[in-house]
């Protein structure tokens, strides 16, 4: 399920609790398009991938290859 940020406050039906701004919150398609017409939700919270890299793989990788496509300096 995705997770989302709580814009404005409101109370959540299905627990009755009061949901307030900052808090994050859980939600399906449907709930998400009802939280969306109300108004009472914002971004997507997207968590880090763990099995992914820092993103400095693709960095050095680049920097290997052009390393390499650079003329060689003589001496």
């Amino acid at each position: 399920m995705k997770r989302f940020i709580v814009k404005n406050p409101f109370e959540d039906t299905l627990s009755g609790n009061v949901v307030g701004v900052g808090d994050v919150i859980e939600a399906d398609e449907e709930r998400e398009k009802l939280l969306r017409e109300a108004d009472v939700i914002g971004k997507e919270v997207v968590e880090p991938n763990e099995n992914a890299g820092n993103g400095n793989e693709e960095k050095k990788a680049d920097a290997k290859t052009e390393k390499q496509k650079a003329p060689k300096e003589e001496k």
